[in-house]
């Protein structure tokens, strides 16, 4: 995925730290695994996590025996993170809050990971500082998730709400979303490559499928949209589009890219 081009709204995802943990999603065993198995990642292997929320990878990461070091520079989200994953029973976690950009690297890494993070960072430091810190044989991975209902008839009244209410960045067309993404993520490949610094090797994107309650549903949209006041926005869906309903059925597109550096610096 591409970078942003304004990054002003990118540390404002802590305003509400028990919505964020609540809705947003741990990333799957399968997707992680899948990555993982793409690289020459060994447990007890040090990695880097750039801008960790809660944790939706973390976890899966000290499963697999990673030491983790953590960079997530909003508070409540890095507290947050530090009461839900202490050390795994196969890896070490160490959380710093320092943004990527500030953190100063002790030693390289066999992996850098992103989970719904890279793209708030400037593509003239991502890119390089990532295969700068990585290890000889080091991977970089990217991951993002995109949710849209399941129910297409759903989405579109739930599109209409929010396009009245100036929150367009929340609109997902039901048909052919799949598609679109493909295009977005591309795009985003390009990107990586043209910095002249990595690689994509292999990527996968697959969907899968969850139930959320309707207030569940409603703290994911503010997860999307956090620099805004969303009170509004959940007056009107549970008014007009949800009232009738207990739960939904949110399919959530999985993307993970696995990139090697191609550095020349000799590290």
């Amino acid at each position: 995925m591409k970078a942003n081009t304004s990054r002003r709204s990118r540390f404002v995802f802590g305003r509400n730290p028990s919505a964020y943990e609540r809705a947003r999603m741990p990333f799957s065993r399968s997707t992680v695994q899948w990555a993982l198995s793409r690289t020459f990642f060994r447990p007890g292997d040090k990695v880097l996590e750039i801008g960790a929320g809660t944790g939706q990878l973390t976890g899966e990461l000290l499963a697999a025996g990673a030491n983790v070091t953590v960079l997530e520079p909003i508070d409540t989200l890095a507290d947050s993170l530090q009461r839900i994953h202490k050390e795994g029973d196969a890896g070490e976690l160490n959380v710093s809050r320092d943004t990527f950009e500030d953190f100063v690297a002790p030693d390289t890494f066999a992996l850098v990971v992103a989970a719904n993070s890279f793209h708030w960072i400037d593509p003239a430091i991502s890119y390089q500082k990532s295969a700068d810190i990585l290890d000889k044989d080091g991977r970089l991975c990217l991951f993002w998730y995109f949710p849209i209902l399941a129910d297409a008839e759903l989405q579109r009244r739930v599109n209409s709400v929010v396009r009245t209410l100036g929150l367009d960045d929340l609109v997902r067309d039901p048909v052919g979303y799949g598609g679109t993404l493909q295009s977005l993520l591309s795009e985003g490949r390009d990107e990586a490559e043209e910095s002249g610094y990595v690689r994509c090797l292999d990527w996968v994107l697959e969907p899968r499928r969850l139930s959320y309650s309707v207030a569940e549903y409603c703290d994911l949209l503010t997860t999307y949209a956090s620099a805004k006041d969303l009170t509004e926005l959940r007056k009107s869906l549970f008014s007009s589009v949800l009232h009738d309903t207990s739960g939904v059925e949110i399919v959530i597109y999985e993307y993970a890219c696995v990139a090697e550096s191609i550095n020349r610096s000799g590290r």
